[in-house]
């Protein structure tokens, strides 16, 4: 049922271009793309592994400023600049994961805030390379209609990688240090090495999101990049659906689209942001790739019940037709069949016998608990 949603709101993004040529629905589409690249590689993280981070807003800005500053600086063209910022990304990931993921849970969460703080306060004094908390303006930027069909191609792309991880062995190692590290060790997998990987996974797509946000908007500032931005990362994947190959798209489209209906509430977005965050982690709140998948299952149980309520009523009356097809049979002596009710209950009856002395033999082979016995054991005898 995930992949018919995922396909549906594939097509339907497909056919805005062909049913609108607005530039603000099409950026609000690319948005969306850009958010469920994001959220797909955070999945990996945090749904495949069970590690928090709240620091991913600094490897988009890396992919983002690796992508300008290859394209403005050196010349390069942005086909060259993506694939370099993801590499980039990654590789970062990969130094801060050997670092962070010594700690693991809430002291993970506050690594990374930390770090997303040391790169936003990077790009702000670096001015040689980031131009400061002016950014880099004059970023090539193609065509909105040609933009978005890149970022559409690669959200499903993205996507795509994480459903085939998660059926590979790579994804039974990550789902293994999940559940437990001990047992997964006794398999031979090295946690903490998983784990790295994971979040080198995760970074590199930050990373690829990063550069074709900053092709789109053709500039790039250190106020796009911070701890709102990994809120909203995290959120969208909480609100979606964690360890769900649906949930990253849609949590993206909810947390992009909802914004643009209470564009009169902007100043407290992130106290909203908050709020779901909250809600989302403390479990009061179903995800929407959970709901609706049991939503489906309980409508195939419901009509699985259906069939067979309606099988069972259907043997139940065949039965009874030919319980009275036997009872008006006439037997050979010329006369009706009599004492089969009594014969039944007899046999009944000493069966039941034979299984009271069975269980009473049995009781009596066995030792009853004396007064010194523990209370769970004299419970035990109690209630047998």
């Amino acid at each position: 049922m995930a992949r018919v949603l995922c396909a549906g709101l594939f097509v339907a993004a497909a056919a805005l271009p062909l049913l609108t040529g607005n530039t603000y629905y099409l950026y609000v589409a690319s948005s969306v793309g850009l958010l469920t690249i994001v959220t797909a590689g955070l999945n990996v993280l945090v749904g495949f592994t069970g590690q928090i981070s709240l620091g991913h807003a600094g490897f988009y800005a890396i992919g983002a400023y690796a992508a300008g500053v290859t394209s403005v600086r050196l010349g390069l063209s942005p086909w060259l600049g993506v694939p370099l910022a993801i590499l980039v990304a990654a590789a970062v990931g990969a130094v801060v994961a050997g670092a962070a993921l010594r700690v693991t849970g809430p002291y993970l969460a506050m690594v990374t805030i930390a770090f997303g703080i040391i790169v936003e306060g990077i790009l702000v004094e670096w001015v040689a390379v980031t131009g400061g908390p002016g950014g880099i303006f004059n970023i090539p930027k193609p065509p909105l209609g040609q933009a978005y069909w890149i970022i559409l191609a690669v959200a499903a792309l993205s996507l795509i990688l994480v459903a085939n991880l998660r059926r590979s062995a790579w994804g039974r190692a990550l789902l293994a240090v999940k559940g437990s590290d001990v047992a997964a060790e006794s398999l031979g997998l090295s946690a903490y090495y998983v784990r790295i990987v994971a979040f080198t996974v995760s970074a590199g797509f930050a990373g690829a999101a990063g550069g074709l946000f900053a092709h789109l908007n053709g500039y790039i500032s250190p106020d796009s990049f911070g701890l709102q931005a990994s809120i909203l990362f995290l959120l969208a994947l909480l609100f979606g659906g964690e360890g769900r190959v649906a949930g990253p798209l849609l949590g993206s489209v909810v947390l992009t689209v909802l914004p643009e209906f209470l564009t009169a509430l902007t100043d407290y977005r992130l106290i909203l942001y908050g709020s779901l965050l909250m809600v989302s982690s403390t479990g009061c709140h179903r995800d929407l790739s959970g709901r609706w998948r049991r939503g489906a299952m309980r409508n195939r149980g419901a009509g699985g019940q259906g069939r067979g309520r309606a099988e069972a009523k259907r043997r139940r009356g065949a039965r009874a037709r030919r319980g009275r097809s036997s009872r008006s049979e006439i037997p050979p002596g010329g006369g009706r069949r009599r004492g089969a009710g009594a014969k039944r209950r007899r046999g009944e009856a000493a069966w039941g016998r034979r299984e009271a002395g069975r269980c009473c033999s049995r009781s009596k082979a066995r030792a009853w608990p004396s007064v010194a016995s523990p209370p769970w054991q004299m419970s035990r005898w109690r209630f047998r």
